[in-house]
């Protein structure tokens, strides 16, 4: 048949059409002259003085539209002067995340989006066109996000939604050594599809240019470590940020004071009498506990620590002064701070040498500055103990490892985006408070660097994704020689 006939002309594909609208659940509204665009607490005012701008970006306020639709609006009513600034507005739209990216059928149907997740994002200026040689990018995800299939970098500030999954075999086809059109002849696509396609998902990250250098100093980042770092920072997280109070209305909040564990009073005892405006009222000068402040490696066997010691010490930090409702959930105010005065963190002494006290794993009682023990001594806080000791590199176990929980849920359900990076600052506030209170108290001390977060849930029996160990901290008797392990350069 030859080409031209009519009936071949009808079978021929109709090339992807790409088009742009402003970011979704964006409030725009043109105020005097200005284009006022709203997104949560950030806007952003754009000047419309220029006639031809002002009718291409009302255009743009109306609905999904074209670039070419843009230009022809922009031209109509300011000439070409308008034409020619018109890509430096829509650079600057796209730069601050205020415009998404579509690519349609012929139907008008969107096959693939790219969406901004923040509003200081960077422009990419570089092309995909049919000789282009991609490959896949090694920090990118591609997860099922709000029923749909969703590509996502920590890169990048775009997420690429792909709502027809062919498309999503082939991008996989890019492997560094294909071009575009190589990919489109294998997937029997129209090569400016391909490209159309691969421009959207060079944007978001998933796949990049064979030929581009490597970030200097990207080699270092793994991806879970520069995922967590990027998503929990202002810029390119997702959804809301700070404290939204998210869950409100949908999940009850956790108490400000965790209930106990253990139902049987007898496995309850309270510490001595706690004053905490006394505590600590014979300490050496702050000056003085900085300066000693160690990490010391050794305790002393023949005098081990007493549970008179442990009780002051976990009381001058984990203490609750006093409980109040903001309206929203309950707080607590305690000696350390903590953002929101959440006090989402949970202390679990494991006690191998400490008179007074049984051994096993118990959990300070916060709000009555009590133990109740909740495993006593057997294999499970045995292996505890062994990491503990090795990540020390103690010869002996240490006499208490205090384990560091977090009640998740109490940070999670006010903090978005930012809530467990926020849990793991605690951690460090925490970190000094036992370090220096421990120091003025005379006492060995030495903070982890981690610790095994299942063998902490098989032996406090507790959800590791509901309250799970984020911190490790031993303590005991000083010796007297103050032996400490070396570090490198240590004098």
């Amino acid at each position: 048949m030859d080409e031209d006939h009519p009936d071949k002309q009808q079978n021929v594909r109709r090339p992807l059409e790409e088009s742009l609208e402003l970011r979704p659940a964006v409030d725009s509204k043109i105020v005097d002259e200005f284009l006022v665009m709203t997104d949560g607490h950030v806007q952003s005012r754009l000047p419309l003085r220029d006639p031809g701008l002002r009718a291409a970006l009302t255009l743009l306020t109306d609905g999904r539209t074209t670039e070419d639709a843009l230009f022809a609006a922009a031209t109509s009513h300011g000439g070409d002067g308008s034409a020619m600034s018109l890509p430096l507005v829509l650079r600057r739209l796209e730069s601050g995340g205020w415009i998404s990216f579509r690519a349609c059928d012929a139907n008008g149907r969107v096959v693939t989006a790219a969406d901004p997740r923040g509003h200081a994002l960077e422009v990419t200026s570089r092309r995909v066109v049919s000789t282009s040689v991609l490959e896949m990018s090694d920090h990118a995800l591609v997860r099922q996000i709000d029923g749909r299939i969703t590509a996502e970098s920590p890169l990048t500030g775009w997420d690429l939604t792909i709502v027809d999954l062919s498309w999503l075999e082939v991008l996989l086809s890019f492997d560094g050594t294909t071009s575009v059109g190589d990919v489109a002849s294998t997937q029997h696509r129209l090569s400016a599809d391909v490209a159309t396609i691969a421009n959207l998902a060079v944007k978001s990250g998933l796949v990049r240019f064979a030929d581009e250098p490597p970030t200097p100093g990207l080699e270092m980042w793994s991806l879970p470590d520069l995922w967590f770092h990027s998503m929990s920072r202002v810029g390119v997280h997702r959804g809301g940020y700070g404290g939204t109070y998210f869950r409100e209305g949908t999940v009850e909040p956790e108490p400000a004071i965790r209930p106990r564990i253990v139902s049987d009073s007898s496995l309850w005892s309270a510490f001595d009498d706690f004053d905490p405006d006394c505590a600590g009222l014979e300490d050496p000068p702050l000056s003085s506990v900085v300066q000693r402040r160690r990490s010391i490696r050794e305790h002393d066997e023949s005098k081990p620590i007493c549970r008179e010691q442990l009780g002051e010490l976990l009381g001058r930090v984990g203490a609750v002064r006093t409980t109040v409702h903001d309206g929203h959930q309950e707080l607590s105010f305690r000696q350390v701070p903590s953002g929101g005065a959440l006090h989402e963190l949970e202390l679990y002494p494991l006690i191998h040498n400490c008179t007074g006290i049984e051994p096993g794993l118990h959990h300070y009682d916060a709000g009555d500055h009590g133990l109740e023990l909740i495993r006593a001594a057997d294999p499970s806080t045995r292996l505890l103990l062994e990491y503990a000791q090795r990540t020390s590199t103690m010869t002996t176990p240490p006499q208490v490892s205090i384990f560091v929980a977090a009640r998740f849920g109490r940070a999670m359900w006010k903090y978005e985006s930012m809530a467990y990076a926020l849990v793991l600052k605690h951690v460090g506030v925490l970190y000094e408070a036992l370090y220096l209170t421990a120091t003025a108290m005379g006492l060995a001390c030495c903070a982890l660097g981690g610790g095994n977060s299942h063998a902490f849930a098989e032996a406090s029996g507790l959800p590791m994704h509901v309250e799970g160990l984020v911190g490790e901290f031993i303590v005991g008797s000083r010796p007297s020689s103050e032996h400490e392990v070396e570090m490198p350069g240590q004098v």
